[in-house]
């Protein structure tokens, strides 16, 4: 499960943000976001962004039906 700030986070990489523009719009130090996106990653036990992307729309896509 993740934190309400880590799935923020995920939300933001899908809207194609990168760390430092998260870093700037949620005003929280750039290690912050950093230590947010591994712990995505080792949530959702994959080893990229783009692949946490991919799978928090396809989690979604299913949700909806």
């Amino acid at each position: 499960m993740l934190t309400d700030r880590e799935f923020e986070v995920l939300q933001r990489m899908k809207r194609g943000q990168r760390a430092a523009e998260i870093s700037a719009e949620a005003s929280v130090a750039m290690s912050t976001v950093r230590s947010h996106i591994r712990s995505v990653l080792t949530e959702l036990e994959v080893k990229s962004q783009q692949r946490a992307v991919e799978l928090y729309r396809d989690t979604r896509r299913h949700a909806r039906r």
